[in-house]
């Protein structure tokens, strides 16, 4: 009965071929119309369920492999945007002056202060500010070995870090609270 409702017109060029041979030449038989298939309830529910089915499977093989082009899209733009900086790497390793270059081309002009160096040797557009440059570039080193310092002073009183930084026998002077977790001992806020 499906194949009935799937294939109509193959089933009329049958049925047509059929009845021309029986007739014969009695009658000219030029078409058959097929009609009002009757089918229970329940066979027309089933095939109908059957095509539903068969359509769905369809979108989730075309929603499957149109995921599938998008992944592989996304990986080979992923792959060509890493090949592409790792050229410009290649180019400003190879000439660092690209770099210089790449900045001058981007300039705006709302900043006119030029400020830039390489292995020591510093330049400026304004060479009458260029102590006031080497100091506060001085004033931002000096910074960030003060805030090294205090992370490390921090990492330093956690009592696991000083035991791991501490040779196994070393003597050490320490201050702290002794305390006990989990059945071992162990220095709170050691100084």
């Amino acid at each position: 009965a499906e194949q009935i409702v799937k294939s109509r017109e193959e089933i009329k060029q049958k049925a047509l071929a059929a009845a021309k041979l029986k007739i014969g030449d009695l009658l000219k038989v030029e078409d058959i119309v097929i009609r009002n298939i009757e089918l229970s309830k329940e066979l027309e529910r089933a095939i109908e369920a059957k095509m539903v089915a068969e359509q769905q499977a369809a979108q989730a093989r075309f929603t499957q492999l149109q995921t599938q082009v998008e992944a592989e899209t996304a990986v080979i733009s992923a792959r060509g945007e890493g090949e592409a900086i790792k050229v410009r790497g290649d180019a400003l390793k190879l000439n660092p002056a690209f770099l210089r270059l790449k900045i001058v081309e981007r300039w705006n002009g709302i900043n006119d202060f030029i400020f830039y160096g390489q292995s020591g040797a510093f330049r400026s557009n304004r060479p009458e500010e260029f102590e006031l440059s080497m100091l506060c570039l001085h004033l931002l080193q000096l910074s960030m070995v003060y805030i090294n310092t205090l992370m490390l002073q921090q990492v330093i009183k956690e009592s696991d870090w000083f035991a791991k930084m501490t040779p196994e026998g070393a003597l050490v002077r320490a201050e702290g609270k002794v305390s006990e977790r989990k059945g071992e001992l162990y220095l709170s806020n050691p100084k």
